[in-house]
């Protein structure tokens, strides 16, 4: 394939195209399909100006015919989604991934055993030692449906970082915002399903927007623009923006053997804070008749009990640095902070020390 080197002024124009179109996606009042298809529509009639350089055409094709392709079949799953048709969204879903499988689309790997990740739980009271793991089985039907989560289906969300849990809860009061690490015991296999996005990247360097990179932008836009569109209030006790992640990642537990998927959270825009920051995982948590809790995830991690995010022996110079309330990177304007300066940092270090001195949970004290 013949590999064209993008000019300064075609970089600048792909930055600048990007950045409108990074996640999440707001629809308003539109309806799902309407605003998938209008979104859609706008995005393949401005993507041809951005490369204007007739090096680009055949690429830039051959990224339509695919981004045609991958709208024609979200659109039908969507609509025969809110026709309740769940037999035909089944079928075209599977045999959807198992092309996606099949052309090398989805990266599938371990994450390494005493690799560390979070979560928090807002609450006003004090939350007691398993508060912070998924909703009990017992209670099951208190489970809210989430981006990669349906009704009534306890899954595990998890962060990589203390900050991207705050935001998920929509930055709790610190006294409020009970937060536990989950230390993996054994290496961990999921699914990333930003290496199918290569949307989401969108301060890339110039040397690394290839032609293949770009033709792949222009194919998976409708698999971004159904998966990351920032929720909206539910109606009848479903959230619109969920239909089709929720569709995918039970056909996707469905047809492979992987304890859940890595994502890029959709709190924080990533051109505002790094990436590395924002990663989320979801994970299945397999029912058992006889106890609350699924003793597979119990078997993966090491958690720390629940404790405030203010409870940490913070000094006073610390506070200074770091700024109000510790705040990292962009959050506070009047402040401009490395992250491994901030609150969150020092809160996610102490709890590490607790978990290397042994003062962890058992699961014990969940059965």
């Amino acid at each position: 394939m013949q590999t064209h080197i993008l000019t300064d002024n075609e970089y600048k124009s792909y930055l600048e195209f990007s950045q409108k179109y990074n996640i999440p996606y707001k629809r308003g009042t539109t309806g799902i399909l309407d605003f998938f298809n209008k979104i859609c529509d706008k995005y393949r009639m401005e993507i041809s100006s951005v490369f204007t350089d007739p090096n680009w055409k055949v690429f830039i094709d051959t990224g339509i015919e695919l981004f045609d392709e991958m709208r024609s079949i979200i659109s039908k799953i969507l609509c025969w989604e809110l026709k309740d048709d769940n037999h035909s969204v089944m079928v075209l879903l599977d045999d959807t991934i198992k092309q996606f499988i099949k052309k090398g689309y989805f990266f599938e790997f371990e994450i390494p055993a005493d690799q560390n990740f979070y979560r928090i739980r807002k609450s006003n009271t004090i939350v007691k030692k398993t508060g912070t793991l998924h909703i009990p089985f017992s209670k099951k039907a208190y489970a809210a449906q989430e981006r990669f989560s349906i009704m009534n289906e306890p899954m595990l969300y998890l962060g990589n970082t203390t900050y991207i849990c705050w935001e998920e809860c929509n930055r709790p009061d610190f006294s409020s915002a009970y937060v536990s690490l989950y230390s993996l015991k054994v290496p961990l296999k999921v699914i990333g399903i930003e290496e199918v996005i290569p949307n989401l990247f969108p301060q890339i360097s110039k040397a690394n927007v290839t032609a293949y990179f770009i033709t792949r932008c222009i194919a998976f836009f409708p698999f971004v623009a159904a998966m990351f569109m920032k929720a909206t209030p539910a109606v009848n006790g479903k959230i619109s923006e969920y239909i089709f992640p929720n569709m995918f990642m039970k056909a996707l537990m469905r047809l492979r053997d992987a304890d859940g998927i890595i994502f890029h959270s959709t709190k924080y825009n990533l051109i505002e804070t790094s990436s590395m920051l924002c990663k989320n995982l979801a994970l299945k948590c397999p029912e058992e008749l006889t106890r609350d809790f699924s003793t597979y995830i119990l078997d993966k991690f090491t958690i720390t009990t629940p404790v405030p995010l203010n409870s940490y022996p913070i000094p006073k110079q610390f506070y200074y640095k770091c700024g109000y309330n510790g705040m990292p990177l962009s959050l506070d304007d009047r402040f401009v902070i490395n992250y491994e300066d901030s609150l969150f940092a020092f809160a996610e270090d102490e709890m590490k020390h607790m978990c290397c001195s042994g003062e962890v949970l058992d699961k014990s004290d969940y059965y």
